[in-house]
This record gives C-alpha cells, sequence and structure tokens, in this order.
C-alpha cells in the first residue's frame, strides 16, 4: 500500500515538473516566434502609375530600432501576400504566377528600409486606399528550412498587422 502512495506521489510530482520545464523553456528555442511588440517598425506606401483600373504600390517597412528585424515572406511575390486591404475595393496583381512558393526569412537591419513593389487592380472608382503589412516576425534563428510551402499565412488572430496612413489616390 505504502508503495503505491509512493508511485503515484512521484508521478505526480514528475508530471509537475515537466510542465514547470515546458512552459519555462529558454528564449533561444529554435521554434520559438518574436515577441510581436513592433513599436520600432514603420510601414509607409507610396501611389505611382495610377490609371482607371489599377495603381503600383511601392511599400516600405523602415527599422528605427537598435537591432536587425527579422520576418517571412514567401519565395514567389512573397510581399504581396502579405498586404492587408479592402478586398471588394481592390486587389492584388501578381507579376508572375508560381507553381510553388516557398517560405524565405527577410532582414532588415537598424535604421535601414525594407521596399517592395506590388500591383492593385480596381474594383470598383476609389478615391482613397488603407494598406497594413503582416508582419511575421521571427528571430535570426528561425528554422524556417523546416517549413512547408504556403506555411507563413496565419489566421487572422495571429497576425501582426502594422498600418499605413490612408493615402488619396490620384
Amino acid at each position: 500500500m505504502a508503495f503505491h502512495v509512493f508511485v503515484k506521489k512521484l508521478s505526480v510530482l514528475l508530471l509537475l515538473g515537466g510542465l514547470l520545464i515546458m512552459t519555462s523553456s529558454s528564449g533561444n528555442h529554435p521554434n520559438k516566434i518574436a515577441s510581436n511588440r513592433l513599436t520600432y517598425l514603420r510601414f509607409d506606401f507610396t501611389i505611382t502609375n495610377v490609371t482607371e483600373k489599377g495603381m503600383v504600390v511601392n511599400a516600405q517597412l523602415i527599422n528605427t530600432g537598435k537591432d536587425t528585424v527579422y520576418f517571412l515572406t514567401e519565395s514567389c511575390l512573397g510581399d504581396l501576400y502579405f498586404f492587408e486591404y479592402d478586398t471588394a475595393q481592390f486587389s492584388a496583381v501578381p507579376k508572375i504566377l508560381c507553381n510553388t512558393s516557398w517560405p524565405l526569412m527577410h532582414k532588415i537591419p537598424p535604421a535601414s528600409v525594407y521596399s517592395f513593389e506590388s500591383a492593385f487592380q480596381r474594383k470598383v472608382s476609389s478615391k482613397k486606399i488603407k494598406l497594413g503589412f503582416d508582419f511575421y516576425k521571427v528571430d535570426r534563428d528561425f528554422p524556417v528550412k523546416n517549413m512547408n510551402p504556403g506555411s507563413v499565412h496565419r489566421p487572422n488572430n495571429e497576425k501582426t498587422i502594422l498600418w499605413a496612413e490612408e493615402k488619396d489616390i490620384e
């Protein structure tokens, strides 16, 4: 009887110890996604080549912080697919079509800008556009090579959207 009580108490201690270890893992864990506090990042854009049917958006992610920032997109026009916008008014227009798009890590050094360009088609005659960018921040040692195609897209409740000010379309 005493042995049975001892085994039961030992099992409870091992279970609690395992839970404690799992919840207090090191910040260097390779699958750990970086914090969502992005006060040192800014997203902005300008609009060029405006026509009745569409426009070109020149976008910038600006790192005003002291550290290099790492983030994920995709190998085939990945930046385009991380825009957030009103899909009833606009649609993103890829310049090329790919069969597969692999996860890709980019970095923005301190006091630097990451620039990219995308085309948008108007579905209605909108006078303004509001754009955001889903910034998928990761640590420098994030194992991007272990990810599958398309796996960088997250549910809305997990996204970190950097919003730019709404712009006039002229």
